[in-house]
């Protein structure tokens, strides 16, 4: 899962592994690929009962989850593709990946599930919005400082074992 948000998104992933910042260079070479792939997004609609039997089918039981809570009232869900990849999203999106100008992971924060230690243990990765490439590094200074002064005190920024999560911290 993951929203946009007015200084850029994040994305909360159910990870088997703890995900740390020594990661990212191997995450953000993996982004670089998908980016001069430029393949299209593709959106397509599912009736709601449809679309929560294909995320189920593609093994993410969050967003089956979701579906049934906060979706449920809905005729249909929407999705996105990209190739393989392929999200429960409203959109709208970009017509293809090849549009990205720059990105720049930032942090790693972890979480509980809705809030509760009883809930599924998940890590959430935040980046910066798209930009130009001129624009990248006054938008990285500008989350680094940022980073420093919000994900310090709040979150772990470099382990996402659930040892490393705050009690109750979503």
């Amino acid at each position: 899962f993951g929203p946009t948000t007015d200084n850029g998104f994040y994305y909360d992933i159910d990870s088997p592994t703890p995900i740390t910042e020594a990661d990212f260079p191997r995450i953000e070479e993996e982004m670089r690929k998908i980016v001069k792939l430029a393949e299209p997004f593709e959106r397509f609609e599912r009736a709601t009962a449809d679309g929560k039997q294909l995320v189920l089918d593609m093994k993410q039981k969050l967003k089956g989850e979701h579906i049934d809570e906060g979706l449920k009232d809905y005729a249909t869900v929407s999705f996105y593709r990209q190739g393989e990849f392929i999200d429960l999203c409203r959109g709208p999106h970009i017509p293809h990946a090849g549009r990205i100008g720059a990105f720049k992971l930032l942090s790693i924060a972890g979480a509980y599930w809705k809030s509760t230690p009883s809930g599924s243990n998940s890590s959430g990765c935040t980046a910066p919005p798209s930009s130009s490439r001129s624009t990248s590094t006054n938008t990285s200074s500008r989350w680094k400082r940022r980073r420093s002064a919000t994900t310090a005190s709040s979150a772990s920024s470099s382990n996402c074992s659930p040892s490393a999560r705050p009690p109750g911290r979503g």
